[in-house]
């Protein structure tokens, strides 16, 4: 992806203005092999995240963003032979209103962790995630280093919420970040914990999706209800037990 990154860099993003800002999304040509299809029918194209606008200086942030969604879709390619990739760009010039766009900056974490919804550049579709790529455990210690800019974690119940960031510099084998957000309530005097999740880029720059934990037994943290869009996931132990989507259905007469 880096190799594929830098020669699209130097033969056309390096050959624009400083100031010039374009829209740039990854795709990927896939073979999906049957005997019994013609080789139009069995090759498909599929977008791997979504269309974000950056600037010349933006290369590192481009290939965050796009190793971040290969990352989260992998598992549902892994099968195909993947025959091209494609990155589709629209160059905005002078006359463009996107051409001074409001683009991310480095904000402190302490104004990211306030509002992340607000400072961060939010993916507006819908990814198509493997929910293993998530950590399956409500044990945030597991999760990278945290910090804590509000309460206190491991939480206490007599606070009203606890804010932190989890960080992964550094570390290869997690390629994103977190900012968390935990509350605690009692039903039935049984102690009940719910994680709201921003999954970020090391960077906190871009949010790729947020979700929420719920965690229903504080002594067996690798048993929790996951919750994501309309899907809904049950954990037992660290295993997927039960997935169900939930529909809005129409009003009976």
């Amino acid at each position: 992806m880096k190799l594929i990154l830098f020669l699209f860099w130097r033969d056309i993003i390096n050959k624009l203005s400083s100031n010039s800002t374009f829209k740039l999304q990854l795709k990927l040509n896939l073979n999906f092999s049957n005997e019994h299809l013609d080789e139009r029918e069995s090759s498909q194209i599929r977008s791997i995240g979504s269309v974000r606008l950056f600037k010349k200086e933006n290369f590192k942030d481009v290939l965050s963003y796009f190793i971040s969604s290969l990352y989260l879709t992998q598992d549902n390619y892994s099968t195909f032979y993947v025959k091209d990739v494609i990155l589709t760009y629209n160059i905005c010039y002078e006359d463009s209103i996107l051409n001074n766009p409001k683009l991310i900056k480095k904000n402190s974490l302490n104004e990211l962790i306030d509002n992340p919804s607000k400072k961060m550049q939010k993916n507006k579709y819908n990814l198509k995630i493997s929910v293993k790529n998530l950590p399956l455990t409500t044990d945030l210690y597991l999760w990278g280093n945290i910090k804590t800019f509000k309460g206190e974690y491991p939480y206490q119940f007599d606070l009203k919420e606890t804010k932190i960031l989890i960080s992964n510099e550094g570390n290869t084998s997690d390629i994103f970040n977190y900012i968390i957000s935990i509350r605690g309530f009692k039903f039935k005097e049984k102690p009940i914990l719910i994680h709201k999740v921003s999954v970020t880029d090391k960077n906190f720059k871009f949010i790729h999706l947020n979700f929420t934990d719920i965690s229903y037994d504080l002594n067996f943290p690798d048993s929790f209800v996951r919750t994501i869009d309309n899907n809904q996931y049950v954990y037992e132990k660290g295993e997927l037990v039960l997935s169900q989507k939930r529909k809005k259905s129409s009003i009976l007469y």
